[in-house]
């Protein structure tokens, strides 16, 4: 009965191994958001969580079905996102030069349009896991749950690093970080 605990062991280790690298991402968009004043609150985090725990649980069992080439056009889609977020607040610095006292909480479709393009994000890993054979439930919830750990800690040091003149740098530093994120995953 122990190679039976053991592969339970590994298959849940891979399991959080990608659903946290799927959620690297995230972390640095929490941080992102949080440099530039905009708060994320529980609910909007866990809207996130849920867009991407649900992306990664359909494509995790979705991968007996679907040809190995979707996998491509998602991760290539998924990319041209991040890159064009990247941009997007990268641009949106240079020009505005938002004031601390311009802080604003995100909005009911802010959140589901950022929530459905991290979900993105995830279709070729979670893809990946199902064609390896991994538990899509598993897939989903520990997706979900690294989705909103990265988004919450890292707005919140984001928020906290705003008021520090030595870290003012961080918000195109971290957009100049999601553009090479998404540049680089059209090369994995």
């Amino acid at each position: 009965c122990l190679p039976g605990r053991q592969e339970f062991a590994m298959s849940i280790l891979f399991i959080v191994l990608i659903a946290a690298t799927v959620n690297l991402d995230n972390f640095l968009l929490g941080m992102n958001l949080g440099t530039r004043g905009q708060t994320l609150t529980i609910t909007s985090n866990l809207i996130i969580g849920c867009f991407t725990g649900a992306c990664a649980f359909l494509f995790t069992t979705a991968a007996c079905v679907l040809s190995g080439s979707f996998i491509k056009y998602a991760n290539c889609f998924g990319a041209l996102l991040m890159i064009m977020f990247g941009v997007y607040s990268l641009i949106s610095e240079i020009l505005e030069k938002q004031e601390i006292a311009d802080l604003s909480i995100m909005t009911l479709k802010d959140t589901c349009l950022l929530g459905m393009i991290l979900a993105i994000n995830c279709i070729p890993p979670s893809f990946s896991a199902g064609m390896a054979g991994l538990n899509p439930i598993s897939m989903g919830i520990f997706s979900a749950l690294f989705s909103f750990l990265s988004m919450f800690f890292s707005n919140k040091l984001g928020k906290a690093l705003i008021h520090d003149r030595f870290f003012r740098f961080l918000t195109p530093l971290s957009s100049m970080l999601l553009i090479l994120i998404g540049i680089g995953e059209f090369f994995l």
